[in-house]
């Protein structure tokens, strides 16, 4: 969803062949900013390969000038120590690591950096009302 209050000639939806990425443009007087809401169910793989051949074909669309930007955001479903609180250490099996590792890899080949701090909570959990950071 895009708020009402964003002019509807200031952003755009751009095709992507999966229903588990959505992608949008914002485009304004500071620039364009590509947008990202992305899923990956933590069983397959196939929403990183989508991801990674959409890039490659639509990369001059989305980073076509020193003043656009790109934003990944979602749930990876994927553990690592680079953004898994120290509590949950017991998620960081090298099963886990294995299926982050690709992920990583596209982070940095992308020039991608996490701004929030790794310990910083953003979801209060329903059941046990605990604060966590989805992955």
């Amino acid at each position: 969803l895009v708020s009402m209050s964003i002019d509807s000639n200031m952003w755009t939806q751009l095709p992507f062949p999966s229903r588990d990425i959505v992608v949008i443009q914002l485009t304004g007087p500071n620039g364009r900013c590509t947008l990202f809401n992305i899923y990956n169910s933590g069983t397959s793989a196939d929403m990183l390969r989508a991801l990674v051949t959409y890039l490659e074909t639509n990369i001059l669309q989305i980073r076509n000038a020193e003043n656009s930007y790109m934003i990944w955001l979602g749930d990876f479903n994927r553990h690592h120590p680079l953004w898994e609180e120290d509590r949950n250490s017991h998620l960081l099996t090298n099963h886990y690591l294995s299926e982050a590792q690709p992920l990583i890899q596209l982070l940095a080949d992308c020039g991608m950096a996490m701004p929030l701090p790794k310990d910083m909570p953003t979801l209060e959990a329903l059941a046990m009302k605990n604060w966590m950071r989805p992955d």
